[in-house]
C-alpha cells in the first residue's frame, strides 16, 4: 500500500511541478517581447511647425495628427505652437 501511495503523489505532483514551471516562465517569456514604439501625436498645430526625424538631420512640415517617434524633434516658428500628446502608460 506504501507503494501505492508514493505513485499517487508523483502523479499528482508531477502536474503541480508542470504548472508552476510554467507559471515562473510566463514573465521571462513576456520580457523577451519587444515593447511598442512610443508614437506622439501632434494637433493642434498653429502656425509653422516642424519636425525632424532621428538622425536625418531634415526639416519637415507637420501636419495635424502627425506621428512622431521618440527622439524626434519638433520646433516651431515665430508665432506658432503645437500640442504634444504622449500615450498613457
Amino acid at each position: 500500500m506504501t507503494s501505492l501511495k508514493k505513485k499517487a503523489q508523483v502523479i499528482i505532483g508531477l502536474p503541480l511541478v508542470v504548472l508552476l514551471l510554467i507559471m515562473l516562465m510566463a514573465p521571462l517569456v513576456a520580457c523577451k517581447q519587444e515593447p511598442e514604439p512610443l508614437q506622439i501625436r501632434l494637433s493642434p498645430l498653429e502656425g509653422k511647425v516642424e519636425y525632424q526625424a532621428k538622425d536625418t538631420g531634415q526639416w519637415l512640415k507637420a501636419v495635424d495628427g502627425q506621428l512622431i517617434a521618440l527622439n524626434d524633434h519638433v520646433r516651431t516658428r515665430l508665432i506658432s505652437r503645437a500640442v504634444l500628446y504622449l500615450p498613457d502608460g
